[in-house]
């Protein structure tokens, strides 16, 4: 399924991304580098990751993203932040409440009043074992949690302006956006 030649374009919480009204659950290879292609700033439209937006059960809507680089996550708090406020511009639920997002972390109430939005996410199990950090102005640890998706959090003393994020998390460090642990 290519992507639909209409999106649009919206920004949340510092990041922006690619809307388009599809089914996000069956994207082939191709689709995938096509994701990573709309993606590239500087050459195409360019965004931090596309939301797939269609039809879910009893009056939600299912939300699938995808990263720049295309691959699948299950979550991204921002990204749904957009897509209940889309999802309520363009009445969308048949009920014309506020919308329920269906995610790859589960089912996410959502409450628009305007611009403003709002989410009701699932309680937040407690951190992981800390994992150790080696390196220079590395601090000694840092803390996995799921918020959704894989975050390592890691406190620091000094501010993270100090913090060396290109070598905490390279594949991040010129966005700032989402790293994930290679397995």
């Amino acid at each position: 399924m290519p992507l639909p030649f209409r999106f649009v374009k919206m920004a949340g919480g510092g990041n922006d991304f690619l809307l388009f009204e599809a089914d996000g659950r069956a994207l082939s290879a191709g689709d995938k580098r096509q994701i990573a292609q709309v993606c590239r700033r500087g050459l195409s439209a360019g965004a931090d990751g596309v939301l797939l937006l269609s039809q879910g059960g009893a009056s939600r809507i299912r939300v699938d993203y995808y990263n720049a680089d295309g691959g699948l996550a299950s979550f991204c708090a921002n990204g749904t932040r957009c897509a209940a406020r889309y999802a309520a511009n363009r009445r969308l639920t048949s009920s014309g409440d506020d919308p329920v997002l269906e995610t790859g972390w589960g089912p996410i109430p959502a409450h628009v009043q305007g611009s403003e939005v709002t989410l009701d996410l699932p309680d937040i199990a407690a951190p992981g074992d800390p994992i150790s950090i080696s390196g220079v102005g590395l601090p000694d640890k840092g803390y996995p949690i799921a918020v959704g998706v894989p975050h390592l959090v890691v406190f620091v003393e000094d501010g993270l302006a100090d913090l060396p994020i290109a070598r905490v998390a390279p594949r991040c460090a010129a966005t700032l956006g989402c790293w994930t642990a290679p397995t």
